[in-house]
């Protein structure tokens, strides 16, 4: 059953609770390494403005001020009209089966994204449901099929899932997580046991005839 997932949050960054908040820090600035450049490039052009009177350097930065202004306006927007929804079989399944699930990306103001990628986060071992896909020009919808082979028994969980996606400048990538968490149950591998009653009966019953035949 497809189900429409709520949002329960979106921003910029979402910080793992066993994250430590030194790797936070260096992981979001590796992930916004093009705005830090940027940022950098600006804060030259005004210290040589200041220094020189050049106004060419004052209005490059005033471009580049504008280009980050665009660019956090253009991700923001996006994250907002982000909907998801998501069909999940829940088993139960045995080990050896394959997993397959379907995901409904709806970008429902119709502007173009580079890359979106589609994370359905799992406790099952060596699985990842991670797709990277994209938005042209007044898409508003993309269905994304992810399945997985099932190697180990147990309970696991299937969710929450999470969408990244960016600015074309990819100044502000921005990380948007939804409810929903589904319960998957795997089975040790069910082997065909042969029916060994079954066998016992028939070589006692082509034993008798044999014995009746050689009487005979």
């Amino acid at each position: 059953m497809q189900v429409t997932l709520p949002k329960i949050g979106r921003g910029i960054g979402i910080r793992d609770e066993n994250q430590s908040l030194l790797s936070a820090i260096w992981n979001n600035a590796v992930r916004h390494r093009m705005l830090l450049a940027i940022i950098f490039v600006i804060g030259v052009k005004l210290v040589n403005t200041v220094a020189t009177g050049f106004d060419l350097s004052m209005r490059l930065a005033y471009l580049l001020l504008i280009l980050i202004a665009v660019s956090w306006v253009w991700s923001r927007v996006g994250a907002v009209n982000m909907r998801a929804s998501v069909n999940r079989p829940t088993g139960p399944f045995s080990v050896g089966d394959t997993l397959s699930e379907r995901i409904v990306i709806q970008n429902s103001n119709g502007a173009p994204k580079a890359w979106v990628e589609v994370e359905d986060k799992t406790t099952l071992p060596d699985v990842q449901f991670r797709e990277v896909t994209s938005f042209g020009l007044m898409v508003t919808f993309k269905r994304v099929n992810m399945e997985a082979p099932l190697t180990q028994r147990g309970e696991y969980d299937l969710g929450p899932l999470v969408i990244r996606a960016s600015d074309p400048f990819n100044l502000f990538p921005r990380d948007i997580e939804f409810e929903g968490i589904d319960k998957v149950l795997v089975y040790p591998r069910v082997l065909p046991i042969p029916d060994i009653a079954s066998s016992r009966v028939l070589l006692a019953d082509g034993h008798s005839r044999r014995h009746r035949m050689h009487l005979l």
